[in-house]
């Protein structure tokens, strides 16, 4: 009898600086509260953040996504166990090697070994359109296109978009009086130019970048704001049907 593999969710984006890996260590977090093992692979090769976002800094261990790769260990030896949640593992990216210098034809088959060890396993995906975005998408069965209100992120989501099959959207950063002002995009324009399912709004939170400061996980520093609708993401991924969550318009008088 086959084993039972969990899902694999990559988390993408098509430009840096939207929060992308925000959004992947909160789901991955509520989820695993919530009693799903999950298992976070930080696919930004050169570039990793991942730990930073799930407050794991001087918790991780040496091995990563490229002895992984390598067969230099196995890869259950180089999952870092979360200290506060169990369920929750990190598969760190290396910070010295670059994709060229990796076997990604390794990466698919990886990603899928992963999956028969978690509920989740949900990969963090280079930002932008470039080197490591293909890979991460189509070792994956599902995708999130994580986008943030503003006129060159909507352009460059539609073009992320094109390239995902099984993806639904999260619209991060989202300030509702900059979008009633008319200052930024309203988020039907994000649907549409994607034509991707919309799986939540997440707001503008001054406590994401603090808990990243103070090296604690989002998850733990804060009950409301980008946390809660986080966990409402997470719900919905689940399959509970909860409404979109109203974020407060300020109207603009005169």
């Amino acid at each position: 009898m086959a084993e039972s593999a969990g899902r694999t969710i990559c988390v993408t984006s098509g430009k840096g600086g939207v929060g992308k890996t925000t959004v992947a260590a909160g789901l991955s977090s509520c989820l695993a509260a919530m009693g799903h093992k999950v298992i976070c692979v930080d696919a930004d090769v050169g570039a990793r953040n991942l730990d930073i976002a799930l407050g794991l800094v001087g918790f991780e261990q040496s091995l990563d996504l490229a002895d992984a790769l390598h067969c230099r260990a196995a890869p259950l030896e180089c999952l870092t166990v979360h200290p506060r949640v169990p369920n929750l593992r990190l598969l760190p990216a290396p910070v010295t090697e670059t994709y060229r210098a990796l076997p990604t034809e390794r990466f698919a088959p990886l990603i899928s070994h992963l999956a028969l060890m978690a509920d989740f396993v949900v990969v963090d995906s280079p930002a932008g359109l470039q080197e490591g975005f293909g890979l991460c998408v189509s070792a994956c069965k599902e995708a999130i296109l994580v986008a943030a209100p503003d006129a060159e992120c909507l352009r460059v989501a539609s073009l992320a978009a094109g390239s995902i099959t099984e993806g639904r959207l999260v619209v991060n950063r989202v300030k509702p009086r900059a979008i009633a002002r008319d200052c930024a995009p309203d988020i039907d324009r994000f649907i549409d130019s994607t034509g991707l399912q919309l799986l939540g709004l997440i707001p503008e939170d001054e406590m994401v970048p603090a808990a990243a400061h103070r090296g604690h996980a989002l998850v733990f520093a804060s009950h409301n704001g980008a946390i809660l609708a986080m966990l409402h993401i997470a719900r919905r991924m689940l399959g509970e049907k909860l409404p979109q969550r109203r974020l407060r318009v300020w109207r603009v008088s005169g």
